[in-house]
């Protein structure tokens, strides 16, 4: 019998709202999922250039999209954008929102600390962890607001 999960039915949520009663992690699948294929008529056939992944270094999903990337030689035909490693409110200046995730880097940001209050500060930036190239989004909740996310859960890759 598969573990009941315990999750915010309300608004955003993160990987940490996926336990379970006993406060074990249970992670569920993401709402957006499907598979490039070189099939005729495939909703997502392979081409250099077309996909982009959003990673965080921090997160062990998005780390291993990075390593099959690398082992399948795929460098060039897919670019990649690194958020930052530590969370920070998603809607800052909604203080109804709590929602925190992964941003993009802002080079001419101020350095802050976690959201907990914890460690830090952080730099606002560092190499390989840009702004968003392509929508040029605040933070990976804004991707999915942009394609009509109806899922809640703001996950990288």
């Amino acid at each position: 019998k598969p573990p009941t999960i315990m999750q915010s039915t309300t608004g955003p949520r993160t990987a940490l709202d996926e336990k379970g009663k006993n406060g074990e992690y249970i992670r569920t699948d993401q709402g957006w999922r499907d598979v490039i294929s070189q099939e005729n008529g495939a909703k997502f056939p392979p081409q250099s250039g077309r996909y982009h992944l959003f990673v965080a270094y921090a997160c062990p999903w998005a780390h291993r999209t990075l390593i099959v990337r690398a082992l399948k030689g795929l460098e060039s035909a897919i670019s990649v954008t690194v958020v930052h490693p530590v969370w920070k409110k998603t809607r800052p200046n909604d203080d109804n929102d709590v929602h925190n995730g992964w941003v993009f880097g802002d080079p001419k940001g101020e350095p802050f600390a976690s959201t907990n209050g914890l460690g830090g500060p952080f730099p606002a930036a560092f190499p390989g962890n840009e702004p968003d190239p392509i929508n040029n989004s605040f933070c990976i909740r804004d991707i999915y607001d942009l394609a009509k996310d109806t899922h809640g859960k703001y996950s990288v890759p």
